[in-house]
């Protein structure tokens, strides 16, 4: 609430004010399991978007994947224009059986840097 306090007879003024605020950049889904998949093969891609909300572009753009789980293809450069979006296609590739567990992760000068999702799989 917004409160305007003058010599006006009907001071003080107010003004209700709302919003929700955004994450200056996003990478989603936040997290994803992939199906079992035979140890050494890989699966089907599943796909993420990386969303710039910012009314600036994104710079130093650096996309990564870790444990058995690879960037297979993506949209994203080492830019990002503003409210843009991109594409990152992550497959699994499981080195052993049981359960395996990685992250995506962009790496960019958003002040929220580096954005992550949460990657698990089952290897057999």
């Amino acid at each position: 609430k917004l409160t305007i306090t003058d010599n006006a007879s009907n001071s003080p003024q107010t003004v209700s004010l709302s919003g929700t605020g955004a994450l200056p950049a996003t990478l989603t889904p936040a997290g994803a399991t992939f199906a079992s998949q035979t140890v050494g093969t890989s699966s089907v891609a599943k796909v993420f978007t990386l969303t710039n909300n910012l009314s600036v572009a994104l710079g130093s753009i650096v996309i990564s994947a870790s444990g058995d789980f690879n960037v297979s293809s993506t949209t994203c450069t080492t830019s990002l224009a503003a409210k843009s979006k991109c594409s990152i296609s992550v497959v699994f590739k499981p080195t052993a059986t049981g359960t395996r567990s990685g992250a995506l992760s962009a790496s960019d000068t958003a002040n929220n840097s580096p954005q992550k999702s949460t990657l698990t799989g089952t290897g057999k």
